[in-house]
């Protein structure tokens, strides 16, 4: 007798052990914040050392970083 397995997901049919949709999506989604945090700190207004400090932070901190940026850095930045 064959055992029936149960796929949980289309994707896992094409590409068994497959990552789940929900982490690719969360993963493109904090690339495309981290990308566009770099880009707009390194157009900003801002100093070297600032400008190298919320690179980093960007970096270290993935998704909180940039929407540290966004909310608080640019704001400043655009004020100056």
């Amino acid at each position: 007798m064959r055992a029936v397995t149960l796929l949980t997901s289309p994707t896992e049919a094409l590409l068994p052990g497959f990552v789940p949709e929900w982490s690719v999506i969360i993963s493109v989604v904090g690339a495309l914040l981290l990308v566009s945090a770099l880009v707009s700190v390194l157009n900003s207004r801002l100093d070297g050392p600032m400008k190298a400090l919320w690179i980093v932070i960007s970096l270290v901190v993935p998704f909180v970083g940039p929407a540290l940026w966004f909310l608080v850095g640019r704001p400043k930045a655009l004020s100056r």
